[in-house]
C-alpha cells in the first residue's frame, strides 16, 4: 500500500487528485495540506510514502518545501503536480530532490504510473517535461537567465516575485534583512534587473509565473 499526502493551495485541485487516487487499489490517502508549512508538519506526523505537491503556494513554495522535506526525510518520495511547466522549475525541483514531475493536465493513468515508478526508486517525468529537460542539455535555445542561478538564489527569486517582504524572507533564510538585501542586489546584478518590477517582468517572460499571477 502506497500512502500519499496531497499538497496544493487550491481545494478544487486537491479534490481532483483525491478522486483520481480513490480509484487506485494500492493507494491510501493520508491527508492534505494547503501550504508548505502545514505539509511539513503532516509529513512528520503521518510519515507518508509519497507527497504530491504543487509549486506555487502561499508562504513557503513547493521548491523550498521540497528542499526542507528532503533534508529532514531523505527517504520521502515527492512528485510535483503543477501547471508550471516552463522555465527552470522542473530542473530546480528535481535538483532539490523531487522524484517526479507531472503536469496538471496529465492523464489519470500517468499519476498511477508515476506513483509506482517513484516507489520503486526511479524518477518519473512527464514526457513534455522530459523533452524540455533534454533540449536544455543539448541546446541553449530553451535556457533562461534564471538557469544561471544557484538553487538558493532561485528560492529567493521565487519569494520576491511572490511579493514576500524582506523581513519574512530573511526569517526563512535565517539571515539579517541587511544581509538578504545584499544577496538580493547580487542576484539583480546577475539577472540585469534594477528592481522587483523588472524581476517580475523577466519572470513572466521566462514562464515562472502562471497566467493569473499579478
Amino acid at each position: 500500500m502506497i500512502t500519499v499526502l496531497i499538497v496544493d493551495d487550491h481545494e478544487v485541485a486537491r479534490a481532483g487528485i483525491k478522486y483520481s487516487l480513490s480509484a487506485l487499489p494500492n493507494v491510501q490517502m493520508m491527508g492534505e495540506a494547503s501550504n508548505g508549512l502545514s505539509a511539513m508538519q503532516l509529513v512528520k506526523e503521518l510519515n507518508p510514502d509519497v507527497v504530491l505537491m504543487d509549486v506555487t503556494m502561499p508562504g513557503i513554495d513547493g521548491l523550498e518545501t521540497t528542499r526542507k522535506m528532503m533534508i529532514s526525510n531523505p527517504q520521502l518520495k515527492i512528485i510535483i503536480i503543477s501547471a508550471m511547466t516552463g522555465g527552470p522549475y522542473p530542473a530546480r525541483l528535481l535538483e532539490a530532490g523531487a522524484m517526479g514531475y507531472l503536469t496538471k493536465d496529465g492523464a489519470f493513468q500517468e499519476l498511477a504510473k508515476a506513483l509506482n515508478t517513484v516507489i520503486s526508486g526511479k524518477r518519473y517525468i512527464a514526457p513534455a517535461i522530459a523533452q524540455q529537460l533534454a533540449l536544455k542539455n543539448v541546446s541553449n535555445e530553451s535556457m533562461t537567465v534564471f538557469d544561471t542561478l544557484t538553487l538558493r538564489e532561485m528560492q529567493l527569486v521565487l519569494l520576491l516575485i511572490e511579493g514576500k517582504e524582506i523581513q519574512y524572507i530573511s526569517d526563512i533564510f535565517f539571515v539579517s534583512p541587511k544581509t538578504l538585501m545584499t544577496y538580493r542586489n547580487q542576484i539583480f546584478k546577475k539577472l540585469d534587473v534594477k528592481n522587483e518590477v523588472q524581476l517580475v517582468l523577466l519572470a513572466k517572460k521566462a514562464q515562472l509565473l502562471q497566467e493569473n499571477h499579478y
